[in-house]
């Protein structure tokens, strides 16, 4: 009702063919339709979109983008951190924030996270050539999975199958899930480590406490919160308590890592403080993994270094 002609949105022409048809419809469901224009508009409007931008059915499924990951001390991108995206058929791509509460309640999270990650080898294999090697990633994990006994086995297997080496593969926790977590990371994560996995902790700066929790656990990075670094390059407070949290860190043989670089003055900064690692829009925005092959148009993979 709603598409017009042409396929073209045209909210009036619809509203008042919907006025016309209330005595073929249902009317006390009409007449509540009606009552709210501004509603019906923003309702309608967004079934519109979400059919106009429905995704072609070869990209149907979970999807995954590369964020650029770069390393200050050797002034390049040496790895990349991955995000999930799904694509529906019906209603396009899903909102990621508003799937995953749901999935960690209904424990569907644990299946989905198991796909995304098969999904992730599948395509670290496809990048491998024989003059080249594949980057490593970084790839989130709900602490669930640890919960789950077979997941060991399933990761390994999973890597093993497409000849893709545990080391490539950087498991990101967030710091909310370690400190609350009732589970015994120390010894969870050990065969984890053993296989060749690694670790780091993300979203953290909301308890420093974080410190006392991975003390003993084998974590390679910590990555703040992304809306911290408006706080770091404003307030002189803010930014002697995260010099001090890096320098903890650097004690501890962990690298301190930013996402959400939008500026080389904010990456300076950070680097002056002793941060290791960054990511946003400064080091380049995700890329499909088509993209990071360089099928088609050639992919500038390289970041030139800070002055």
């Amino acid at each position: 009702l709603f598409l017009g002609n042409m396929g073209t949105f045209d909210f009036d022409s619809a509203v008042s063919e919907l006025r016309g048809k209330i005595g073929a419809l249902d009317k006390r469901i009409v007449n509540i339709l009606l009552e709210d224009l501004d509603a019906l508009y923003e309702f309608s409007k967004g079934l519109y979109d979400a059919e106009m931008n429905k995704p072609a059915p070869s990209s149907y499924g979970i999807k995954l983008d590369y964020a650029p990951r770069y390393k200050a001390g050797e002034k390049n991108v040496n790895s990349y951190r991955v995000t999930v995206r799904i694509n529906d058929p019906l209603y396009g791509e899903l909102n990621a924030a508003i799937l995953s509460p749901i999935g960690d309640r209904s424990g569907q999270v644990i299946r989905f996270e198991k796909t995304a990650f098969k999904k992730l080898c599948e395509d670290l294999d496809s990048l491998w050539t024989p003059d080249g090697d594949i980057p490593k990633v970084v790839f989130s994990v709900s602490a669930q999975q640890f919960e789950n006994k077979d997941f060991l086995n399933y990761v390994v297997e999973t890597a093993k199958s497409y000849e893709v080496e545990p080391e490539k593969i950087c498991f990101a926790l967030t710091e909310a899930e370690i400190v609350n977590s009732a589970i015994e990371w120390k010894d969870v994560l050990k065969p984890f480590v053993e296989a060749g996995f690694s670790f780091c902790v993300d979203d953290a700066g909301d308890r420093f406490s974080i410190l006392l929790a991975i003390d003993d656990l084998p974590i390679e990075s910590v990555c703040m919160k992304s809306g911290f670094l408006g706080d770091v390059t404003t307030n002189s407070k803010t930014k002697a308590l995260v010099i001090g949290f890096v320098k903890m860190l650097e004690g501890m043989e962990i690298d301190a890592e930013f996402s959400d670089i939008r500026k080389s003055t904010d990456a300076e900064l950070l680097v002056a403080i002793g941060v290791k690692y960054f990511s946003g829009d400064h080091y380049g925005t995700p890329v499909t993994i088509e993209a990071l092959r360089g099928d088609g148009d050639t992919l500038e993979k390289e970041v030139a270094a800070d002055e």
